[in-house]
């Protein structure tokens, strides 16, 4: 009797097209999101919290969709809003013994404003092959810590420590061939 029970309760369950995008869904699963399939349910509810104000968590989802990338004048202007936080640029890498750093641009570092420029704290191996991004265009990743860390010893307005990537940018060919 139990198993006789057993099999009528094992058929498949009728599916219901989903209201928005047809997709054949559970009854339970209708039920629960007002017969739309869950990928559906949650674009739906998305929207809605952007129409209710809720844009903060739409600009979370971005920001962490976005990853990591910051501007350099972003870190200049509002250092302590990523302190801590991991980074990505994109600048002109300058590698000295005292004074590594990603500048805004080649004008920058060429003229030491060290303003426009962030601090690395580039590790030993990344010495060694210093001539991969010396005095060119990189990508550099790496934990942010403003100058409140440091007081105001330091020329640059921010460092870069813990190193996570250092990339050369590969140049444009038509770039490469003007006299700019």
């Amino acid at each position: 009797m139990l198993a006789a029970a057993m099999a009528e309760n094992s058929q498949p369950a009728l599916r219901h097209p989903c209201t928005r995008c047809g997709a054949l869904i559970l009854p339970i699963t209708s039920e629960f999101n007002n017969g739309l399939c869950t990928p559906c349910f949650n674009q739906l509810k998305a929207v809605q919290n952007l129409r209710q104000g809720h844009a903060s968590a739409i600009k979370e989802y971005y920001v962490r969709k976005q990853g990591r990338r910051r501007s350099i004048i972003e870190l200049i202007a509002c250092p302590e809003k990523a302190e801590g936080q991991i980074v990505r640029v994109h600048g002109f890498v300058v590698v000295r013994i005292e004074a590594s750093a990603v500048y805004l641009s080649e004008a920058d570092a060429l003229n030491r404003i060290y303003e426009n420029g962030i601090g690395l704290e580039l590790p030993d191996e990344a010495w060694k092959d210093r001539s991969k991004y010396h005095r060119k265009y990189s990508i550099v990743e790496g934990t942010f810590v403003s100058l409140l860390e440091f007081g105001d010893s330091r020329p640059f307005s921010g460092h870069i420590t813990n190193l996570i990537r250092l990339d050369p940018i590969d140049q444009h060919p038509e770039i490469e061939q003007s006299n700019y």
